[in-house]
């Protein structure tokens, strides 16, 4: 193929430009029981000031920090009782206490001595959500029932109403869903209370239900329904709209949790997956399980949602545990097989060259050739059927397209070229060499020069490097390579200096114009009698001339 800024910046070019054009893609890292978590089923998260994940599960308190859990469970140990194992709501107050809520009461962590406290409840209850505010004293519901508890009287006093879900705003008013279809102001300066009708009141009370309030900046209150997917309230013009997330009524839509994930932007959890809404623009898109899809959520299911101090995104599901994105796994567009789904086939990636027609063409060591159109975003994959007009082999070493010609090298079966039109092997090779020594049938790379010279380099027995002929289809020795010498990958620089890397004595180098030839090592010193020398498996001539070759074992040089 050509030079790395010959051929793969087109490549590059073609993918992005599709990429933008296709819009922003989703990648997840999961977490579940096999990495430490204690349950699959995450039914509140959050992140606390230290940057620990706190993930409340259906068996167990997890706290996580970036490469290990520990697990807390309701067990006589140092660290104190929980109550029970099902964790339903945590929160950080401003002293850096975690509060837990379980089905049996509210607990205290504090992280300076490990050790967890109960907090004295009239009776035994389920906490179901815990507010902080900015007094550092805790709102919560236990049992449906709004609490108060001053931290500095330490003492709990119930408000005498009753919730479905609770939010304190910035300026210490108290939200609270109902499931009468209505949302409630409290004030507790004045202990003031307001009701305002969110959901028709006409409608059957089985839509009515109330699960999520988030209070914004911009002064609307986002709610979550549980039929009538997600709405927001203008608090100055008191009105109400639905957002528009599945179809214009939203109907069937489960809304568990909500939270901002960027400007004018929020994620929000459901039954049937994450929604992204975009307020600036009015625009969601739908998150949802793709089997076989490796980077999907891995439930549909969603449960909790948080946003971490580095902009990264934790979806807590009901059945497939903790899902994690950042943008920073999205830069680059993912290509990989999806069971079911028009997608890539194989794993292993061995070569990629474009054509002139806006496909690429991937080679892979496992299924063959994949054909990308970059203008629909399908794939058209090539493999061996037994005809002679079909690819041979699964395993490609070397791929090159050239005008409507694909140069193709299946591992130890010669040169095969395609009719990159038609899809079938026109003209295929079985051994190259010359004349009566044509003994080698493994080519490694193939490599287009500045003057449409297809160069094609060799392994295995009759190895080196050979030019091709394309209007007698005949091969011709090249360079000046010494005997046996394996051909692992090509380059020709800025001069017209040709570079070979090998797997064993460095890099070969030649003009055919000024006849300039030598040999670089890369030798591995070691204690052993013999020295190792790099295999070469790329060379790359950047912008300032200079030469990088990755190597197998010695890294980038």
């Amino acid at each position: 193929m050509r030079p790395f800024y010959r051929s793969l910046l087109p490549v590059l070019i073609l993918l992005l430009t599709f990429y933008t054009c296709k819009g922003q893609s989703y990648y997840f890292m999961h977490y579940q029981v096999d990495d430490g978590l204690a349950h699959n089923t995450i039914i509140t998260l959050i992140q606390d000031s230290k940057g620990f994940m706190w993930i409340g599960t259906k068996d167990g308190l997890n706290r996580f920090d970036g490469y290990t859990f520990k697990t807390f469970k309701n067990d006589q140990n140092k660290f104190g009782k929980i109550g029970n194992n099902i964790i339903v709501s945590i929160c950080e107050d401003r002293k850096g206490m975690i509060w837990v809520g379980t089905g049996k009461g509210i607990f205290k962590y504090d992280p300076y001595l490990e050790l967890f406290r109960e907090l004295n409840l009239p009776i035994v209850a389920a906490v179901t959500h815990i507010n902080a505010d900015h007094k550092n004293n805790l709102w919560f519901l236990a049992n449906g029932k709004l609490q108060y508890f001053d931290q500095e009287k330490n003492k709990v006093t119930n408000t005498g109403l009753t919730a479905t879900c609770l939010a304190v705003d910035r300026f210490r008013n108290v939200w609270m869903g109902r499931s009468d279809g209505t949302i409630q102001k409290y004030v507790p300066q004045t202990k003031s209370l307001t009701t305002i009708q969110i959901i028709d009141k006409d409608l059957p009370d089985i839509l009515k239900f109330i699960t999520k309030l988030l209070p914004t900046d911009d002064g609307t209150i986002l709610i979550g329904t549980s039929k009538l997917g997600a709405k927001y309230y203008t608090i100055k013009t008191g009105t109400v709209k639905s957002l528009i997330l599945g179809n214009k009524e939203n109907t069937d839509i489960y809304v568990r949790d909500i939270i901002a994930s960027g400007k004018r932007e929020y994620w929000i959890a459901t039954e049937s997956g994450i929604y992204t809404y975009n307020f600036s623009s009015d625009r969601s898109r739908n998150l949802k399980k793709i089997n076989g899809d490796n980077y999907s959520i891995t439930d549909n299911a969603v449960y909790s949602l948080c946003k971490d101090k580095q902009g990264g995104l934790w979806a807590g599901t009901f059945f497939g545990g903790l899902n994690y994105y950042s943008s920073e796994n999205a830069r680059f567009k993912k290509y990989y097989q999806v069971n079911g789904l028009n997608s890539i086939a194989g794993n292993a990636i061995r070569e990629i060259s474009s054509d002139n027609n806006n496909n690429i063409w991937i080679g892979t060591e496992d299924a063959g050739i994949n054909k990308l159109n970059t203008k629909t975003g399908t794939f058209y994959n090539y493999t061996p059927t037994g005809q002679a007009s079909n690819l041979s082999y699964t395993n490609i070493h070397g791929l090159l397209a050239f005008n409507d010609q694909l140069f193709i090298g299946p591992f130890i079966r010669g040169l095969e070229i395609m009719d990159i039109k038609t899809g079938l092997i026109t003209d295929r090779f079985k051994l190259i060499g010359v004349n009566e020594n044509k003994v080698s049938d493994f080519v490694m790379c193939i490599y287009l020069t500045a003057d449409n010279t297809l160069l094609i380099g060799t392994t295995g027995h009759g190895q080196g490097l050979f030019s091709f002929d394309l209007k007698k289809k005949v091969f011709a020795k090249y360079g000046s390579l010494p005997n046996n010498s394996n051909v692992y990958s090509i380059l020709e620089d800025h001069t017209g200096t040709i570079w070979v890397g090998s797997p064993d004595r460095g890099t070969f180098y030649f003009n055919q114009k000024n006849g300039t030839k030598g040999n670089i090592s890369f030798i591995e010193k070691n204690d052993s009698p013999s020295n190792v020398d790099f295999l070469i498996q790329g060379i790359f001539e950047d912008s300032q001339h200079s030469l990088w070759f990755a190597t197998e074992g010695g890294g980038l040089i």
